[in-house]
């Protein structure tokens, strides 16, 4: 098998646990959030949480998403796992609360002496400021290769 034709890939798979001390950001109604995961805010790598409708400005999902990230995209870094907040809205359009940015390498390195996973609260920010809310989630990578 010529194994030069082909990509190396890794498993990765995030769990969305719960996110804390949101910002308000919907002030006539009870707040229902959801969250949004790409990795350097691509729409063709996004997925999207439910809406919890009941955790108000701390919302909990526990929701997997599972990915393949080339080799390429752990060894560098500038592959960025980006987590975006929203308030769902019923007539007008949705509400950003706040988001997270976090280098896939960091990650991986990391998680490295971990066994392959880890378990991250980490500060949401809007722009450049931090909102005061924390997101929590877990992660693994598998160390095992596929080719593609």
């Amino acid at each position: 098998m010529d194994r030069q034709n082909y990509i190396l890939y890794r498993k990765f798979n995030l769990i969305l646990i719960s996110a804390a001390n949101l910002p308000n950001v919907h002030t006539y109604s009870k707040p229902k959030m959801y969250a949004k995961v790409s990795f350097c805010g691509d729409k063709k790598t996004e997925q999207r949480t439910q809406v919890d409708k009941d955790g108000l400005l701390n919302p909990a999902w526990n929701y997997t998403m599972n990915y393949k990230i080339a080799e390429s995209g752990i060894t560098h870094s500038g592959l960025q796992l980006v987590i975006k907040l929203y308030c769902k809205r019923r007539t007008l359009r949705d509400r950003y609360a706040g988001e997270i940015h976090k280098s896939v390498k960091e990650l991986f390195d990391d998680a490295h002496n971990k066994g392959g996973s880890d378990t991250l609260s980490l500060p949401i920010t809007n722009g450049s400021a931090e909102t005061g809310g924390r997101f929590n989630n877990t992660w693994s990578g598998c160390a095992s290769f596929f080719w593609s």
